[in-house]
């Protein structure tokens, strides 16, 4: 049994060095525009504003496996030094590197931010996507 338990956290131990973390942090100004429709495609509203936005990106590779989950919020100037968020959008992505070439899937969720009044960003954009996904490096590093 003692010489079950030493392998095994040797083991762990082994495998524990092999992966290594990573964050990114990410934040700025971004334009974007918006509109909303009636069900007779007449416009209801139309937005378009400046946004401040933040994106937390937390990875982690294992030999050549990343897998990666990012979250970017977007914000309007709230009143005096507040922030309004309005829109978040959530990414996993699980990818193989080969060097120059990577194969992954990437798995995309967009939804609004609601606040204590709903207004019209309950009608705001909601989107996902799944992608599967091979890209190639040309050139050098």
């Amino acid at each position: 049994m003692k010489t079950l338990i030493l392998l095994l956290a040797l083991i762990s131990t082994t495998l524990t060095a092999q992966i290594k973390t990573y964050a990114v942090l990410e934040g700025g100004l971004t334009k974007w525009s918006h509109s909303v429709y009636s069900n007779e495609r007449r416009m209801l509203a139309a937005s378009d504003p400046v946004s401040f936005y933040s994106n937390m990106l937390i990875g982690f590779k294992y030999c050549n496996f990343h897998f990666e989950n990012s979250i970017e919020t977007f914000m309007n100037k709230g009143h005096a030094q507040t922030f309004n968020p309005i829109l978040t959008e959530y990414v996993a992505n699980i990818f193989y590197d080969f060097g120059k070439i990577k194969i992954g899937y990437e798995h995309s969720c967009t939804h609004p931010v609601f606040n204590a009044r709903e207004d019209f960003r309950s009608n705001m954009y909601r989107a996902s996507y799944d992608k599967l996904y091979f890209k190639m490096m040309i050139g050098n590093d």
